[in-house]
């Protein structure tokens, strides 16, 4: 039996944002130490819906805390425990109430996932009538009359000295046997009826999104293969929690693991290893849950992790235009940058990676000799630029010849400009104010250059 010390396992969580309603990580991850004859470790995923709208959508949030043991085995947790380390079915499960529109004594429910279908009836106390009906056994009848458990039971442990060949899969097992299934879809659907305090069936689609990992190990690099064996559906918070589990080979130990890459991915069409990579830049990085609470990883490690990411090549998260938007914005230099960067939704080293980004777009077009995207960005910054403009702009031809004179003696441009009260933005549209209507009359230039000769004889003095 092994008796050296766990290692924290880095997790690289690869943004999800586009999809994930501004949730950065929106996936939970664990990892799961079975001992045996040999060590074994599994992943462990979990991504949290919530349906709390009138509209019968759902939307990913970020997911509660991992449960672990409970210290009192002897009665039902509340909610499935994580640190499982294999299943051999689904499990399905139903807590919170069972509800109607008006007090009554029963309330037929009937629930469906994906393939697998109940209907029963929550019962109130004898002799009174109410609105809603906790989802456990005391109140619960199948069709027969019988008690019934829908939500999670004690959890079994694996007796340790147990050969990991022969690992009994059912006893991370934690519901019913009658709430189990061989398998779900990250896109099946979901029917409430009886279950919602909304007053009205409730059909959720399931979003279709799966976790992907890669284990970057010593003896290689591999993707590990995933299987959905948890949902939990919690009518009282409106939240669907769904668990994702896969061992990783069996030769693998966590001292050989150098980081697990975690990403969210359509389930119908996931993006390659290469795409997921290129996310890295803008992603989240931190140490996968543990079952003792004890183990902290080093913050120091996980911002090294961070900067190691900038090897890839992330892709522009933002349109041209809107990328011009924000780098006018920081032009004007009226505001703290700060400010502009969170108005925006980044801070600087996000900010960082999104101008590398097109400026990488922009140097591979150059390099194919398509200068087409650079033009497209300049047209773009001075739309955006111009639309900033203030009132009181553009200052009079002598004034500007002044400032444009003061900048070209000066070796500190923004000193000078601050000294001024102009911001570089306001600067950009006057001088483009002053040369374009130059270029399109002659008196005017001759005006503009004897005003500068003039500021030029001004400042020699």
């Amino acid at each position: 039996m092994s008796v050296s010390t766990p290692k924290n396992i880095l997790v690289a969580h690869a943004d999800a944002r586009a999809v994930t309603d501004g949730v950065r990580a929106p996936l939970a991850v664990a990892v799961v130490r079975w001992r045996g004859n040999g060590d074994g470790l599994a992943v462990v995923a979990k991504l949290a819906l919530r349906f709390d709208t009138a509209a019968d959508d759902v939307r990913i949030v970020k997911p509660p805390p991992l449960q672990r043991v409970l210290p009192d085995e002897s009665h039902p947790p509340e909610r499935p425990v994580d640190f499982v380390f294999r299943k051999q079915q689904c499990d399905v499960l139903l807590v919170g109430h069972a509800h109607a529109e008006a007090p009554t004594e029963s309330i037929a429910v009937r629930f469906r996932v994906g393939e697998m279908v109940r209907s029963f009836t929550a019962m109130a106390p004898a002799g009174e009538a109410s609105i809603d009906v906790p989802l456990q056994t005391k109140w619960l009848r199948d069709s027969e009359q019988q008690p019934l458990t829908l939500g999670p039971l004690p959890p079994r442990r694996e007796q340790a000295g147990d050969a990991q060949e022969s690992y009994d899969a059912r006893t991370g097992q934690c519901a019913p046997e009658h709430m189990q299934v061989t398998s779900l879809s990250a896109a099946a659907e979901v029917v409430l009826a009886g279950l919602s305090p909304r007053g009205r069936e409730r059909r959720l689609q399931l979003t279709g999104l799966r976790p992907v990992v890669w284990v970057d190990a010593r003896a290689g690099h591999y993707p590990l293969p995933l299987t959905l064996d948890t949902i939990l559906i919690d009518t009282d918070f409106e939240r669907i929690e769904l668990s994702w589990r896969g061992q990783l080979h069996s030769d693998t130990r966590d001292r050989d693991i150098s980081r697990l890459v975690v990403s969210l991915q359509p389930q119908a069409a996931p993006v390659d290893e290469k795409a997921a990579l290129a996310l890295l830049p803008r992603g989240t990085f931190f140490f996968a849950g543990e079952e003792d609470e004890a183990l902290v990883g080093d913050p120091d490690k996980l911002e090294m992790a961070r900067y190691e990411a900038l090897e890839f090549a992330a892709a522009p998260e933002l349109s041209v235009a809107q990328f011009a938007a924000v780098t006018a914005a920081l032009a004007e230099g009226d505001r703290p940058r700060g400010e502009v960067l969170q108005d925006a939704g980044y801070d600087e080293f996000g900010w960082s990676i999104e101008e590398r980004a097109h400026a990488e777009r922009l140097g591979e077009a150059a390099m194919g000799g398509n200068s087409d995207p650079s033009v497209e960005m300049a047209h773009a910054f001075v739309q955006a630029q111009d639309a900033l403009a203030k009132a009181d702009e553009p200052r009079d031809m002598v004034d500007y010849a002044r400032l444009k004179v003061a900048l070209q003696r000066s070796d500190q441009p923004d000193q000078t400009l601050a000294a001024e009260g102009i911001g570089l933005g306001e600067w950009m549209r006057l001088e483009r104010h002053y040369n374009d209507r130059a270029a399109n009359d002659r008196q005017l230039a001759n005006q503009l250059d004897a005003a500068i000769a003039e500021a030029r004889a001004q400042a020699a003095q």
